[in-house]
């Protein structure tokens, strides 16, 4: 930009004129979600820096994958009274890709693999015998089939029942066929992790 006192030339910018009454946010998303991400899917933006949550719309999805990084660009308008919200301001930027109103969602670190690649996960069934006033239960390997994932828990697609007993902590020290006994709160009765 221009300084007081330089020489002004022909195609030399000499100020920047900025509109902050409209701003938009502009991200880079993975190919994978080319079919899911299209205008008009529901967001939410956070701009920590300025304590501003805002939900919103795609409005715009690129028609170009960027060969280097494998993204396009989606584009969510917004308006800004405060004038709060300037250029290059950070934004996280949450997309609903999906919705799925039935679902079985576990924590990921659950999911095993097996040396095929197949993935699995443990279950814990009753084995009918007690120690201690305590139940027994036996581990069992139980195929799954994996689904998205998102902040940490992953949708199983199939594979798994609605209230099957899962074991929270440990899993990676258990093989098939161990007899475990379950942990209980001291505060509750109900059977909490191994």
């Amino acid at each position: 930009m221009i300084k007081e006192g330089e020489t002004a030339m022909p195609g030399r910018p000499a100020a920047r004129v900025v509109n902050l009454r409209d701003v938009y946010v502009e991200a880079d998303v993975s190919e994978k979600f080319l079919k899911d991400i299209t205008p008009g899917k529901p967001v939410i933006m956070e701009f920590p820096e300025a304590g501003i949550r805002r939900e919103g719309k795609v409005d715009y999805a690129g028609n170009f994958i960027h060969p280097s990084n494998r993204t396009f660009k989606i584009r969510v308008n917004t308006p800004n009274p405060s004038g709060l919200l300037k250029p290059n301001l950070t934004a996280d930027i949450k997309v609903l890709s999906r919705k799925i109103d039935s679902a079985i969602v576990i924590p990921v670190s659950l999911v095993q693999e097996d040396s095929r690649g197949r993935a699995f996960v443990f279950v814990l069934v009753p084995d009918g015998k007690t120690r201690d006033g305590r139940r027994i239960y036996v581990v069992k390997k139980q195929p799954v089939e994996r689904g998205l994932v998102y902040d940490k828990k992953i949708w199983i697609k199939s594979g798994l029942q609605p209230g099957a007993l899962l074991p929270l902590t440990g899993a990676f020290g258990l093989s098939e066929g161990d007899k475990v006994l379950i942990k209980t709160s001291k505060s509750h009765d109900e059977e909490k992790d191994i």
